[in-house]
């Protein structure tokens, strides 16, 4: 526009520009230097969020990242500690006697490190499943358990009778587990233990019972058959229906 006016006037001497075309222009030409200063602006702020976003992006991605390697050591390091609850009417974790298999209890076990197969007198047969073992058999032959914890199965059916087990990590739901001395499993059960072929408390239900064994160097047995000491040794949940008979005196 400014080099048509100057053509203009110069080949026109008369000629007189219009002040409000060439002031128009001039506003023109600062708008769009501002604009394009505004534009470049922009530009640097947009990219410099853009860039902010994408580092945050980044960096919640590595927290995630870390958060799952952390999870799956975590994991990995206290799994086999984990906690497993027991009840009376027969649950062991996700696992019911009568109703889950041997398949059943090495998803939820592992591989056992000791498997016997036996029969105790006239008894059904077993089949039993040891962990904790130390390279002990699961159990002889008359069923009596050699590992740390042992579950039973019918081995007619496949289902799940029993378990036996002398690992803390099975609790039942008052807390009560191998390891709790006595005084606290009576108070947190409000029953004493029965003196007999074992000390027990006996817990039964319609479709099994939970048997607490109570023994211990230092148990006294008092007057009315109470005794003092001594400590949860072992944790049994018993299927009311099925009975290899492996277990003595829990009818004691």
């Amino acid at each position: 526009m400014q080099k048509l006016l100057r053509e203009r006037r110069d080949s026109n001497p008369r000629f007189t520009p219009d002040p409000l075309t060439e002031g128009a222009t001039e506003d023109v030409r600062r708008s769009q230097r501002t604009s394009g200063a505004h534009q470049e602006r922009h530009d640097r702020l947009e990219f410099s969020f853009i860039s902010r976003a994408a580092r945050r992006d980044v960096g919640c991605a590595l927290l995630r990242a870390v958060a799952v390697a952390l999870t799956a050591l975590s994991c990995a390091a206290c799994g086999s500690k984990r906690t497993v609850l027991v009840t009376p009417s027969g649950r062991i974790g996700p696992l019911r006697v009568d109703e889950s298999t041997r398949a059943d209890v090495i998803a939820f076990a592992g591989k056992p490190e000791s498997e016997r197969h036996g029969r105790y007198s006239d008894d059904p047969p077993f089949d039993a499943l040891g962990y904790g073992c130390k390279g002990r058999p699961a159990a002889n032959k008359e069923g009596v358990p050699g590992c740390e914890t042992v579950f039973y199965l019918d081995a007619r059916t496949d289902k799940l009778a029993i378990l036996d087990t002398r690992d803390p990590r099975y609790v039942e739901t008052h807390g009560v587990r191998v390891g709790t001395p006595t005084a606290a499993a009576e108070r947190r059960l409000h029953m004493h233990v029965h003196v007999g072929c074992a000390d027990n408390i006996f817990l039964p239900t319609r479709t099994g019972f939970l048997f607490l064994w109570f023994y211990d160097d230092r148990i006294e047995t008092r007057p009315k058959q109470h005794i003092v000491g001594g400590r949860v040794g072992e944790v049994i949940v018993h299927s009311a229906r099925l009975n290899p008979g492996v277990i003595d005196c829990v009818d004691s």
